[in-house]
């Protein structure tokens, strides 16, 4: 084999010259997964795996989603008619008769303009007083001749009772509501364009 190992007292051998090159060592757990990866360094092999991992969450997630959209939902509740919802708000508003004047001029304009956007397909909720009658001034057939001016002396009212409230509360609630209700009875169904060219 090679040479002999010769013992002298108190001393430690010398290995034989075959031995002298230590074998090397394991690889750590991770890179035995893919021992030499093209020779990349251990760092490098280590944000691989992270990024394969990521990917496999990722694809995960992905699926996930793409199963819960295949899944058959619930039909969402429909709304009410329009004047069904308008009618119950107002019987709603009639029995708070605690409600201070202000508030209930607030609730019941916007009762009605959620109403007329409802029934006519134009945007009142959010337009001033102002914005209302320019609308009108710029497509005068968006609302129907009468519900229009009915509509809008309605709403002057309620800016009347928000800003500039007069001590008949409870007569002016009262005008105000049964305004808010005959405009909600009243209000002529909608013209549908003519289609044909």
């Amino acid at each position: 084999m090679g040479e002999e190992l010769t013992l002298q007292p108190g001393k430690i051998p010398d290995l034989p010259s075959d031995w002298a090159d230590p074998m090397p060592l394991p690889p750590p757990a991770w890179l035995a997964l893919r021992p030499d990866l093209f020779g990349l360094p251990g760092w490098a092999v280590v944000a691989i795996y992270l990024a394969e991992v990521l990917l496999l969450i990722l694809l995960l997630r992905w699926l996930g989603a793409l199963i819960l959209k295949a899944r058959p939902r619930p039909a969402a509740a429909s709304l009410p008619p329009p004047a069904d919802e308008a009618r119950a708000m107002l019987a709603k508003l009639k029995s708070s008769p605690d409600l201070p004047l202000r508030d209930l001029a607030i609730l019941l304009g916007s009762t009605v303009r959620r109403f007329a956007e409802r029934k006519y397909g134009i945007g009142l909720t959010t337009r001033t007083q102002e914005e209302f009658r320019a609308l009108l001034v710029a497509f005068p057939d968006a609302l129907p001749a009468g519900f229009a001016s009915g509509l809008d002396a309605f709403l002057q009212a309620c800016d009347q009772a928000k800003f500039q409230p007069g001590t008949r509360h409870g007569e002016f609630k009262e005008q105000l509501w049964n305004q808010a209700s005959l405009l909600v009875q009243k209000a002529p169904e909608p013209v549908k364009p003519d289609e044909s060219p």
